[in-house]
């Protein structure tokens, strides 16, 4: 789910609940459209935190490598624990570690 999609989830709640909360006295219309403006604005915060983390650009990288016609070819990462269990989470052979020969494959003078 994306941002715009989560920002119409909360406007469909809105108009969908917004008239029963009001009408027995659980909101007023202020109040509720507060609220709606606080949930819209946090959608993109939260998304933000999660698609920028180093991982998922990794992901999408590595996604991009294995689109046949692309220029990108693979990621290398180093060869830290952390690296090297972050291309093994990765499906395929397009995300590898430096100095391994699967990185040396991809690296072509």
């Amino acid at each position: 789910m994306n941002t715009e999609q989560l920002k119409s989830a909360v406007r469909w709640l809105i108009a969908t609940f917004g008239p029963f909360l009001i009408a027995h006295g659980y909101a007023s219309s202020g109040t509720l459209e507060l609220v709606g403006g606080i949930l819209v604005s946090l959608a993109p915060l939260i998304w933000g935190m999660f698609t920028h983390t180093e991982a998922n650009a990794v992901t999408v990288v590595d996604t991009i490598a294995k689109e046949p016609g692309t220029p990108v070819k693979a990621v290398i990462l180093d060869a830290s624990p952390a690296g090297r269990e972050l291309a093994a989470s990765l499906p395929g052979d397009t995300t590898v570690v430096a100095g391994t020969q699967a990185a040396a494959a991809v690296v072509k003078p």
